[in-house]
């Protein structure tokens, strides 16, 4: 059973596989969109040396002909452009680095497969020494456990490397559908896609229902994460946890940063220890030192959790999101609003607006003073030390 070669990767590698002619396909298609265009030049100019331009030959010229001409420069323009860019991104880096996780995660398996299958021999002898057959085991635990390690590192950077190679492909316009589709969610009604990505970089510039926003540059990404989200139940509307909303928008972040994927059994049983890792927090009977911690931690490339309103508040009632972003027009802390923060939301595991409209498939919900205090929490320092800011995942 493969741990690290799941999907998306499996998918990106099965939609690109044996497709290595994908560059010279779009190299052909420029050149076919450049000879319709030429062909349309001539027969505009037919059209204008004919005798017949009182029969409509001026109106064919200037408008059917014109746009026709047009259009396929436009495609010849985007295939040149982007099409040819994104196939071979796709086939020339994504693919290998695809095909090296692949590899490694066989690798990574049959380690853990021989790991597993060592047995502790007799530890000491009569005389009270350990034993030749136990010095032999200890050497052998030690040193599959080391190349288990150094695996594993491999088969991260990997996949963090096809995210990488994924995102500047969808980044093109007029990219392969077929690639499109890996790396675009589904948000209900609304579409996140990344415009622009850099693996250096704390932020991620994305498109949301027609406006752009920053997304924080986790080692889960956060497109990858919804989608993880949905295709488990990992929600309170699917019954998982459905009385604590503070947990499970703390096993998002967590697992956001970490790079991880709890389970939602892991979840149910309250293991993991969310609650411990994003405990840092900013209480106030204003809102303006919870916004300038959610924005700088942003800013810092970290999810926080903040307490908002539920349809109960008016009891007193309150609820958490997961906070993942904002819009590009955001230029400080001062300037967000419910319109402009982006949530992913633990009640239906879906990334929105904090003040997304019902009827688009929000909750129209708004900072929330419960007991006559905002709240928000995130990452602990001794969590991003021991957990994040390594070279391993824990």
């Amino acid at each position: 059973m493969a741990t690290y070669f799941i999907d998306p990767y499996k998918k990106y590698y099965d939609a690109l596989n044996g497709k290595t002619d994908l560059p010279a396909q779009a190299e052909a298609l420029a050149a076919k969109a450049g000879e319709a265009a030429s062909s349309i030049s001539s027969i505009s100019s037919a059209v204008s040396s004919s005798n017949w331009q009182e029969k409509g030959a001026s109106e064919l010229n200037s408008t059917t002909l014109a746009n026709l001409k047009g259009g396929i420069e436009t495609i010849e323009n985007n295939i040149n452009s982007s099409l040819k860019e994104a196939c071979t991104i796709a086939i020339g880096s994504m693919l290998p680095e695809l095909e090296s996780l692949k590899t490694e995660d066989e690798n990574y398996e049959n380690i853990t497969k021989e790991l597993d299958s060592l047995v502790i021999p007799t530890r000491y002898d009569e005389e009270g020494h350990e034993t030749s057959a136990y010095i032999e085991y200890k050497s052998n635990k030690n040193r599959l456990s080391y190349q288990q390690s150094q695996s594993k590192s491999k088969c991260v950077q990997y996949q963090n490397n096809v995210n990488n190679y994924a995102s500047q492909v969808k980044a093109k316009d007029g990219a392969l559908e077929e690639i499109k589709q890996i790396v675009v969610t589904s948000s209900g009604s609304q579409t996140l896609t990344v415009l622009d990505y850099d693996a250096n970089s704390k932020l991620v510039k994305v498109s949301y229902g027609g406006r752009e926003f920053y997304v924080v540059n986790t080692k889960t990404s956060v497109i990858e994460y919804e989608q993880y989200v949905q295709k488990n139940g990992i929600n309170q509307n699917s019954g998982l946890l459905g009385s604590e909303c503070m947990l499970l928008s703390q096993y998002y972040a967590v697992d956001l940063l970490r790079g991880t994927f709890t389970s939602k059994s892991t979840m149910a049983a309250l293991q993991g220890g969310p609650a411990g890792r994003i405990s840092d927090y900013v209480k106030s009977p204003n809102q303006e030192p919870v916004l300038e911690y959610i924005y700088n931690e942003a800013l810092a490339g970290r999810p926080t959790v903040l307490q908002v309103s539920q349809v109960n508040s008016y009891k007193g009632w309150r609820h958490l999101v997961t906070v993942v972003g904002f819009s590009s027009d955001v230029k400080s802390y001062k300037d967000l609003t419910p319109d402009n923060i982006l949530v992913l939301d633990c009640v239906d595991g879906k990334i929105q607006t904090l003040g997304q409209s019902r009827a688009s498939g929000g909750h129209e919900r708004r900072l929330f003073a419960q007991g006559g205090n905002y709240f928000a929490r995130g990452a602990s320092d001794n969590f991003l030390s021991k957990e994040v800011y390594t070279t391993q995942n824990a």
